[in-house]
This record gives C-alpha cells, structure tokens and sequence, in this order.
C-alpha cells in the first residue's frame, strides 16, 4: 500500500478563501453599480419634476396672454375682477416659476436657465403702446420660449434617444 500524502493547510484553504474573495468582490461591483444608477435616476426624476413645474408655472402666465387676446378677438373687455384674477394668477405663476428655477438652478441646465432669462426681458419690455400688438409679441415671445425651453429639457433628460439598455 502506498502511504497517503499529507494535504497541506494552504492547499485545503486557497480555494475557499479565492471563492470567498471572488463572492465578496462581485457582491461590492453588482452593489457599487445598483447604488450608481439609483442615484443617476433619481437626479433624473428630481430634473424632470423641476421642469415640469417650470413648464406647469410657464402655462399659468400663458393664460393671461391668451384671455387677453381672446377678449380682443371678440370685441369685449374683461371685468375688472377677471382681469384682477388673472394678473394675480400671473404674477403667482411668474414667482412660483423664479423660486422653482432658484431652488432647483444645480438640476436645471445652463442652456434651459439661459433661455428663461431671455424670455423673461422679453417679457419685460414693452416695445409698443398698442395693446394688441403687446399681446400678440408678448404671447409670441411666450409660446416660441416654451417650445425652446421644451427642446432643451427634452435634450437634458435624454427623452427621445436610442438606449441599448432598460
């Protein structure tokens, strides 16, 4: 008979202890990229929550355009207490829209916030006495700021492009 050989400690441990390694590592990796995409997710739902308030706020101001315009169309004057409701409405809207875009300026890209700022000096002078004409270059600069503001937010939040990945 031959005589059995002696297993070494090292040679017995080194499977374990390489498994054991191996498992943690892949358990760190599969963790380490759960927690990255988490994290990327919710900074894309907090980015499309804030633009959604923001274009929430830019629809509010647009119907004080659009009152305003329609009343002109029909050949009639708002009372004063529809114009009062509306402006406070648009002034609630306009400061709704400042806080958000203060509160959420690390969400909101630079091109979007860049973009507001045009829209708001636009808004802001008042290049004509003719009160049609105001309310027709007002809602203009309104509505084509919207549609940017839209392409931005959309390009921002990836809405639209091919992923290879869901």
């Amino acid at each position: 008979m031959m005589a059995a050989e002696p297993i070494s400690l090292l040679a017995t441990f080194t499977p374990v202890v390489l498994s054991a390694i191996g498992g943690f590592a892949g358990a760190w990796l599969a963790a380490r990229f759960a927690l990255s995409r988490f994290y990327l997710e919710r900074t894309w739902e907090r980015r499309a929550d804030a633009y959604t308030a923001i274009f929430d706020a830019l629809h509010d101001m647009e119907k004080w355009f659009d009152k305003h315009i329609e009343s002109e169309e029909q050949g009639r004057e708002l009372s004063k207490d529809d114009v009062a409701r509306l402006t406070e409405d648009y002034q609630k809207a306009g400061a709704d829209l400042k806080r958000r875009v203060a509160k959420e300026t690390w969400l909101i890209s630079d091109d979007f916030r860049s973009r507001l700022r045009a829209l708001e000096e636009a808004l802001s002078q008042r290049t004509t006495t003719y009160w049609p004409e105001f309310l027709e270059t007002s809602s203009s600069a309104l509505n084509s700021a919207v549609d940017d503001l839209r392409r931005i937010a959309r390009s921002d939040l990836s809405i639209g492009a091919r992923r290879f990945y869901r």
